[in-house]
């Protein structure tokens, strides 16, 4: 019996994340003592895989990878837009539901459910799905409150693909008549602005 399926297999490693060599736990061992400088993270060290000779130093490896984290090359912005797009389709899928749905927790779903369907099983934090008044809470965790009554939904919520992370936040009204209002709202302070400031909404405009 096998607990979580098999692992990945030396190969398949070498071809999923463009290292150098892999090796099994049993043979790291021997294989770093031919060498004069190994570096590893303090408490990040599984067992019998490196001895504790001279030649292993925990000073420096930790800082430097989290400096090369800071700087983002072509594959990882890529991984990150990716996990972008399968969010942005989540929320979407949430705003066009939110009218018909009864409480956070059905779009709390309908999230869950866009982002495993399109690649992204695990979510990079966990989401706020927070109505009415709750909006206004930092870090709301309920995410399964009634929708009756309530005018507007907050949505914080991100896939992680790759072990890359997105995180958008959107808040948008949850009846049609506020929809309406805001949409005219904006239409006149749009419509004001170019009266009385032309110049400034070209600019805005332009971009």
């Amino acid at each position: 019996m096998i607990w979580s399926g098999l692992p990945v297999s030396p190969e398949e490693a070498l071809s999923l994340y463009e290292v150098d060599e892999v090796l099994t736990s049993d043979k790291l061992s021997s294989f770093l003592s031919a060498y004069s400088n190994v570096h590893a993270i303090a408490e990040q060290i599984s067992p019998n895989t490196i001895s504790s000779s001279s030649n292993t130093s925990t000073a420096s490896l930790k800082t430097a990878i989290e400096d090369c984290r800071a700087t983002k090359d072509d594959y990882e912005i890529a991984l990150t837009r990716k996990a972008n797009v399968i969010s942005t389709i989540g929320h979407t899928a949430v705003m066009k539901a939110v009218k018909q749905a009864k409480n956070e927790r059905e779009l709390y779903a309908l999230f869950l459910q866009q982002s495993i369907t399109n690649g992204a099983p695990e979510q990079a934090y966990h989401s706020i799905f927070a109505s009415g008044t709750a909006a206004a809470t930092l870090h709301y965790v309920k995410n399964d409150e009634p929708l009756e009554g309530k005018l507007n939904l907050l949505v914080d919520a991100g896939a992680e693909y790759g072990c890359y992370a997105s995180d958008i936040v959107r808040i948008s009204p949850s009846c049609a008549c506020l929809m309406v209002a805001i949409y005219w709202t904006l239409m006149v302070a749009i419509y004001w602005t170019y009266l009385r400031r032309p110049s400034v909404y070209l600019i805005a405009n332009n971009g």
